[in-house]
């Protein structure tokens, strides 16, 4: 539904209670003017194109008949969806950006081949709708500050502008697990496990931060805190002779992402 609205005048000074004749694209209303000579009607469209508004006023004993024309276009509304972003963000690691655009006549029509602006922090970057109305584009994340990101459409002579936003708050270190190599006992059947938690070159120390460690499958009960180096260490008891595999899997703390390794050894009877 669209407002129109105008003023009769006279000298300068509005005309009241006088009947004007508003005719849009052959369809015609008429109004009364108010006190201040304004007049409003409402008329409503579901069709994109050319309309031409003509005011008529047809005169009275002491005043003129006068016409006014104007012409408007009708825009479609505009909806851009963000799709599946995540607070997860790890740093230098490839994220795919991907929203779509659609009318909000009909939610399920996309707005196909239009230039869609995708602006982090104060980066833009510009990428085109398919025939679906989606969009995508891949960021690699250099920042370890909150990410601002904006999907912005400016709109044409068809469709209105929309815009979405989003914020990363957090973004996550990337965890890498160093398993140093199992020495062997010379005697008995216990080893060591040395486990350190490094993350872009400097040790893990965060007193939250722990990890799984399993030898064969089996679960083993791990410190809690790395040391002032990031090493955590473990024993084991071996039983039997024969391939191990030690595998490790930290929990994510922010700001420390998920990481996971493994290795193997054999101990053989000497």
């Amino acid at each position: 539904t669209i407002k129109f609205s105008g003023k009769l005048l006279s000298g300068g000074t509005g005309v009241k209670a006088q009947t004007v004749t508003v005719n849009v694209n052959g369809v015609e209303f008429n109004s009364k003017t108010a006190s201040d000579g304004y007049f409003v009607i409402y008329y409503t469209s579901d069709v994109y194109e050319d309309h031409t508004v003509v005011c008529s006023y047809a005169g009275n004993g002491g005043l003129t008949a006068c016409t006014n024309t104007t012409t408007f276009k009708l825009k479609q509304s505009s909806t851009m969806k963000m799709i599946s972003m995540t607070d997860y963000w790890l740093y230098g690691l490839n994220h795919e950006l991907k929203g779509r655009l659609l009318t909000n006549w009909d939610y399920n029509v996309p707005i196909r081949y239009q230039n869609v602006s995708i602006i982090v922090n104060d980066e833009i970057f510009t990428v085109v709708t398919d025939k679906d109305g989606y969009f995508n584009f891949n960021y690699t994340g250099q920042s370890l500050d909150p990410i601002r990101i904006t999907y912005k459409f400016d709109g044409n002579v068809f469709y209105e502008s929309a815009e979405s936003n989003f914020t990363v708050e957090h973004i996550y270190r990337r965890t890498n697990v160093i398993i140093s190599p199992v020495e062997l006992p010379t005697t008995g059947n216990t080893i060591e496990i040395k486990i350190r938690l490094m993350s872009m070159g400097t040790p893990i120390t965060l007193k939250r931060s722990m990890c799984y460690i399993r030898v064969n499958g089996q679960l083993l009960f791990v410190p809690t805190s790395p040391d002032s180096q990031g090493y955590i260490f473990v024993n084991y008891t071996m039983e039997n002779y024969g391939k191990y595999t030690i595998d490790v899997e930290t929990v994510s703390f922010y700001p420390y992402s998920t990481s996971r390794n493994s290795t193997t050894f054999t101990w053989v009877k000497t």
